[in-house]
């Protein structure tokens, strides 16, 4: 994870480029990578963005973040992507 957050705020990574520094606000981890898979999914969709934003709700609000715009970064085969 610590590697991850590295390239991404080193611009190696093209989808978070220009949106840095980077700050990891939230982490789950699984065992199984189709668990994660499912996760993730889960969280593009409306009523999953809507679940994060109100589980970290106290999180933006402390950060300062006025409108919380999420973005969820997944990790394919072939690097990350958004």
């Amino acid at each position: 994870m610590e590697r991850r957050l590295e390239n991404h705020n080193a611009g190696l990574t093209r989808s978070t480029a220009a949106r840095r520094p980077l700050h990891l606000i939230f982490c789950e981890q699984y065992l199984f990578e189709a668990d994660a898979r499912k996760r993730e999914m889960y969280f593009k969709t409306t009523s999953g963005k809507k679940a994060i934003k109100l589980m970290l709700n106290s999180t933006l609000d402390k950060l300062g973040y006025k409108k919380p715009s999420i973005q969820f970064l997944f990790e394919d085969n072939e690097g990350l992507t958004n």
